[in-house]
Parts: structure tokens; C-alpha cells; sequence
């Protein structure tokens, strides 16, 4: 039976693979027009983009061989061709290095899927920021440390769940979820866009995160309408605004580290934070913790 669950499983990453790999390519194409790429605009056309043809052309390769890459029935195709596919559409470096990871064309190991241990010196770092709320990350976005600050705004407990330190989880499943993230949206598009990322690199790290949120509606949405992907290392360009009960609103300002010759863990210090959000903080702590069980 266990063995049964394993192939369903592989049989729902390699599905939202290759639908991951539809989805992206049919955008691409539609968001360029003819005359973009020094094509005539023809008549006739029922939609604005690029025609499939006129991708495969681009291309150098046959109608056919495109399309078998575009609806993800393609698991032959070259580093060289999907180069030239990637030059066609007009990619950024970040969208080749996504769309070469979901037609699974080779590309340098991301590292172990599974979380190494966290250095010795970053925990020694954490307690060092007692007054700044600080979180360590894995790449599943996994919260793996914390400092008491952190524990105390944040709500993060070491006997809770591990699904439920996930910060994508915690944007579209967390009970305070709106109170956190002031512009919720935002906050949402962002979590999608780096998901989808790190599913294209390591789809059986993330998948079980993926899973869990396919049953909410809001993601859903996100997952099927947003075409943005981010490494990730993306972060939101403004202040992060935290809502307590019965108090006035932290605004604080994530600031983002990688630890140096590793991609495993990503350190999120919230900095440059007044006088005034640093004794509304002290008073957060406090009840935090006199109320802690």
C-alpha cells in the first residue's frame, strides 16, 4: 500500500509539472505580439499573441516539435533547443532558468532536498538579536529557528506542526493572516510566484506545502491565474505591517541574508525599527510571554 501512495504521489508532481510547463509557455506566447519579434501581424488572427508556428519558427524547429514541448509531451528536448525556444519568447534569465527546470534539461544541482542542520553560529546569531525579530528559513520556506521576539509576534512554537511554519502556508492558511500581511494581496502573489519557482527546481521538497494549499480557493486562484515566477530570495520592497488585538500597528522593515557559500537557509532580520515601534515590541513580548503556556 505504501508503495501504491509513492507512485500516486509521483504520478500528482509529474501532472502539476507538466501543467506548470502549459501554463508557461501559452502565457509567454500570448503576451508577445508578431511585430515584437520581426513578424508581420498577418490578418485573421483569433488572439493577439504568437502563434505556436510562428514560436517554432523562431526556434528553428518543426510545428510539431514545439508543440509536443508546449503541452508537455517533450521529455527529449535539448539544452541547445530550449535555448532557442527561451530566446524566442523573449525570457529574462530567470524565466529560462524555470522553464529549463520544468522541461527537466539538466541545470546545476540546487543542493540536498532535505534541510542540513542549522550552523552553530547562526543560532548564536539569533539569541545576539534578542530586541529584532528574527527568523531562519529553509528553502522550502520552512521556518527552522527563531528568536523569542519572533515566537512572541509571530507565533511560532517548535511543537506546532512543521507545515505550519511554512511562511507560504502561513500567508493563505494562517488564522491571522490578514492581520499580518496589510497588503494581503501582495503578500499572496508573492508566495505563488516563489513556489512555483522552487517547484520547478525541487518538486518533491515542496509538494507536500503545494497539496495542502491546492484546498484553499484563494490559492487556488493565485496558483492558476499568476504568471509571475521569483527566486526564493524575493522579498516585499516595503514595510511589513503587523496588527495585534487591542494594539496600535508594528510596521517593520525585512531585511534578508543568505548565509555565504550555502543556499540552504536564508536569514529574515526585521530591522530599522524607532524608538517608539521598539517599546511597542518590549510590550508585545512581554504579554507574550506571561501568557505563554
Amino acid at each position: 500500500m505504501h508503495g501504491d501512495a509513492d507512485v500516486d504521489r509521483n504520478l500528482a508532481i509529474e501532472a502539476e509539472r507538466r501543467t506548470l510547463l502549459r501554463s508557461f509557455l501559452r502565457e509567454r506566447r500570448a503576451r508577445l505580439k508578431p511585430q515584437d519579434v520581426g513578424l508581420a501581424p498577418g490578418s485573421s488572427r483569433r488572439s493577439a499573441g504568437l502563434r505556436r508556428e510562428e514560436v517554432a519558427i523562431l526556434s528553428g524547429m518543426s510545428v510539431n516539435w514545439y508543440t509536443l514541448l508546449e503541452t508537455g509531451q517533450n521529455d527529449a528536448i535539448s539544452a541547445t533547443a530550449l535555448s532557442n525556444v527561451a530566446r524566442a519568447l523573449r525570457l529574462s534569465e530567470q524565466e529560462r532558468a524555470y522553464l529549463a527546470a520544468l522541461a527537466r534539461v539538466p541545470l546545476p544541482a540546487p543542493g540536498q532536498a532535505t534541510a542540513p542542520h542549522v550552523p552553530d553560529r547562526l543560532l548564536a546569531f539569533l539569541d545576539e538579536l534578542d530586541d529584532r525579530p528574527t527568523v531562519i528559513w529553509n528553502r522550502r520556506r520552512d521556518a527552522v529557528a527563531w528568536n523569542a521576539m519572533s515566537a512572541a509576534l509571530f507565533g511560532y512554537s517548535a511543537t506546532s506542526p512543521v507545515l505550519h511554519r511554512n511562511g507560504w502556508w502561513r500567508i493563505f492558511r494562517h488564522p491571522n493572516r490578514h492581520r499580518i500581511w496589510a497588503d494581503w494581496d501582495a503578500a499572496a502573489r508573492r508566495a505563488v510566484a516563489a513556489l512555483r519557482w522552487q517547484f520547478s527546481r525541487e518538486p518533491d521538497f515542496v509538494y507536500d506545502v503545494l497539496a495542502d494549499l491546492q484546498t484553499d480557493a484563494a490559492f487556488r486562484e493565485h496558483w492558476e491565474t499568476d504568471s509571475e515566477v521569483t527566486d526564493w530570495m524575493h522579498e516585499p520592497a516595503s514595510d511589513v505591517e503587523v496588527r495585534l488585538p487591542e494594539r496600535p500597528a508594528i510596521r517593520l522593515d525585512p531585511i534578508t541574508l543568505m548565509l555565504p557559500g550555502s543556499d540552504a537557509f536564508l536569514v529574515q532580520i526585521y530591522g530599522h525599527i524607532d524608538a517608539g515601534t521598539a517599546r511597542e515590541l518590549a510590550r508585545v513580548f512581554a504579554i507574550e510571554t506571561v501568557n505563554a503556556p
